[in-house]
């Protein structure tokens, strides 16, 4: 064999084992199924956007009323400015 294929196969077969060894070291060190564990996921991202969601919509919910509140407010000064 020449000497780069020699340091080609070595660099492969080095790469090959490591990841079997990262794989390994991933099965035997992971808290939970796959199954249990995009469960998991599902649930955490479900409680995330409800959150989100009763957020936004309780955001709408008090702009909408400072809006509301600044134009009867000031509805004297909106009806002048429409009239100019």
């Amino acid at each position: 064999m020449k000497p780069k294929t020699k340091m080609a196969a070595k660099t492969i077969g080095a790469a090959v084992a490591a990841a079997t060894v990262g794989y390994v070291a991933g099965v035997l060190s992971a808290p939970a199924s796959g199954a249990a564990t995009r469960r998991q996921i599902g649930d955490k991202v479900s409680a995330k956007t409800e959150n989100f969601t009763r957020n936004a919509k309780q955001g709408m919910k008090d702009a909408k009323a400072k809006v509301a509140g600044a134009f009867v407010a000031d509805k004297d000064k909106v009806a002048a400015f429409g009239r100019s």
